[in-house]
């Protein structure tokens, strides 16, 4: 894997829509307020998005994320991913109770792909990329990579 860039996005938690259960969980949207994704090859600033989530009655989340972003050199994207958090009962209930995890005792995989029709971005255009997150207080902190055959 080759690393991309770090993804880190600041979650308007007192915003957070309860849509409620579902067949799967307790159904949410989680607001994006903005953030940034860094790398050597890219830099943009989060516009905004929506984080589609549902608690499993285990605890752990799956989510689904769209986010809108514009690079420093102008051009516009969209980055979405799918994924899930998972943990030790203990650090699943500190996050329901909105408290901090306590690193090590949680996991943030993602699976994403970023959508531009900037030339200059024809090398990222559509690849897969992966994700491994830790959660802040602002919000998730990602560091997402590109498989070695995916870079143009």
């Amino acid at each position: 894997m080759t690393p991309l860039a770090t993804l880190r996005l600041e979650v308007d938690l007192d915003e957070t829509l309860p849509i409620g259960p579902g067949p799967d969980g307790d159904r949410g949207v989680a607001f994006i307020a903005g953030g940034r994704l860094e790398g050597e090859r890219i830099a943009a600033t989060v516009l905004g998005g929506e984080d589609w989530y549902v608690r499993r009655d285990d605890g752990s989340i799956a989510i689904d994320v769209r986010l809108t972003l514009h690079t420093d050199d102008d051009a516009f994207m969209t980055l979405a991913y799918t994924g899930e958090l998972t943990g030790t009962p203990e650090a699943l209930a500190a996050l329901g109770r909105g408290e901090k995890m306590r690193p090590g005792s949680y996991e943030i995989a993602i699976k994403a792909i970023i959508g531009c029709g900037d030339e200059r971005y024809e090398w990222l255009d559509g690849v897969a990329l992966t994700g491994t997150g830790e959660q802040v207080a602002a919000g998730p902190v990602y560091r997402l990579s590109m498989a070695e055959d995916s870079s143009r």
